[in-house]
């Protein structure tokens, strides 16, 4: 495989590198760990290097077989372009300090969105402003520049994010939109793109340094409250437990392939067309209160996460409303009829791989921690792919306007 195609699939690699193969390594050094949280981690971890194997080359050949189609861009004018960003920069702020006025980072643990009238759409907008910060990342990439009447509302934006930030994955968001609109695009350039020399190594260690800190913070305060993790961090049996924890929280996507194999979910016809289809019943749910023919279908399956959240953890019985995303790998499993889930999403990685490149300069040297910045920006797209048959997620609708802008054209538009 030459330099250019690896550069090619360098973030996809990336992020199955990240999830899966550390874990494959050492995850036998915290068996006991994984066996309490858990279920079927017992010798089967070659069938998880197989399968991402095949993903890998299934995705390689269908990307290159799969001829490339050229759309027609749609013109958009600039009028109409201002005046939906500046309606969902405004409507964004507004919900978020009507947010913050009401709740805390505890937020999603105490309370029901559904329950919670307007507020149920700040998700949605979180995504919206994750793609606003993304174009802007990319565009400020590629071309070394941020217009100037733009940085104003990538601050709002990442206002409205930190005021609305319930969990540790928002942090890194927030972290680059500030870079974006506070820091000179010259300083920011070197750190994301430019060579790194001793001097700029200390100070991307240092800046990862901080974000990490802010994670592990944010992923704690958000369940037990400010007050209460400020006793848990002066507790030094927290740190000696700190990486053991991170490793195993990193490793649900490695433990959702072999808990699903183990209890042999890819040869359970009917449970995989319940699970596949949960996501679009969901979407017709959704549909029908929308306009209101009905209170929604109840019952049955919520979510392709809370089903993957039930074969996976030993405790789930006390977490009724909980889910985790299985996982672009476990997910092939979840597909009746296997191998069809591994063609079906070999080509969805194929499909996200070039709207993904379509912003990626994967032709530019940037450096690792640009490198790990566009990673934080695809993995929304990948650990939980069933689950976009639901357009009404928040993934949905942030992997709807990727596709968008690639079609729309505008002046001025980062394209």
């Amino acid at each position: 495989m030459n330099t250019s195609l690896i550069k090619k699939y360098e973030v996809f690699f990336l992020i199955l590198f990240i999830f899966y193969i550390p874990q494959h390594f050492f995850h036998w050094y915290y068996i006991d760990y994984f066996r309490f949280m858990y279920k079927g981690q017992d010798n089967l971890s070659i069938w998880v290097s197989v399968l991402i194997m095949i993903l890998v080359v299934t995705t390689i050949l269908l990307d290159n077989i799969i001829p490339r189609v050229k759309f027609k861009k749609i013109y958009l004018p600039n009028l109409v372009l201002k005046y939906l960003l500046y309606t969902f920069v405004l409507l964004f702020l507004y919900l978020s300090i009507v947010f913050a006025l009401n709740y805390d980072i505890s937020f999603r643990h105490q309370n029901r969105l559904s329950e919670s009238g307007i507020i149920k759409i700040i998700p949605h907008l979180r995504f919206v402003g994750m793609f606003f910060i993304f174009i802007h990342f990319s565009h400020f990439i590629k071309n070394r520049e941020i217009y100037k009447n733009q940085r104003g509302l990538i601050f709002l934006v990442t206002l409205s994010l930190l005021l609305t930030t319930t969990s540790s994955l928002g942090v890194p968001l927030i972290f680059i939109g500030l870079f974006l609109s506070l820091v000179p695009v010259y300083i920011s350039h070197k750190v994301f793109v430019n060579h790194v020399n001793f001097f700029k190594f200390i100070i991307i260690i240092f800046l990862l340094l901080v974000l990490f800190i802010l994670v592990i913070y944010m992923g704690y305060a958000n369940k037990w409250g400010h007050e209460e993790i400020i006793k848990i961090f002066s507790n030094f049996e927290f740190y000696s437990m700190l990486f053991e924890k991170i490793f195993t929280r990193l490793s649900t996507s490695y433990a959702s392939v072999n808990a699903a194999i183990s209890q042999f979910i890819f040869l359970d016809i009917n449970y995989q067309f319940e699970i596949f289809y949960s996501s679009f019943k969901d979407f017709l749910s959704k549909l029908t209160y929308i306009f209101g023919l009905s209170e929604g279908l109840g019952g049955g399956i919520s979510s392709v996460s809370r089903e993957n959240f039930l074969i996976l953890f030993t405790g789930h019985q006390y977490l009724p409303r909980s889910g985790t995303s299985p996982g672009i790998v476990a997910s092939i499993l979840f597909v009746p009829f296997f191998p069809m889930g591994l063609i079906l999403l070999s080509f969805y990685s194929v499909v996200v791989i070039r709207v993904f490149n379509h912003y990626n300069p994967y032709y530019l040297n940037i450096n690792f921690l640009g490198k790990l910045t566009f990673v934080y920006f695809l993995v929304p797209l990948i650990e939980s792919p069933l689950s976009s048959i639901n357009l009404f997620i928040p993934v949905s609708i942030y992997l709807i306007l990727l596709l968008l802008s690639i079609l729309i054209k505008s002046k001025n538009s980062y394209k």
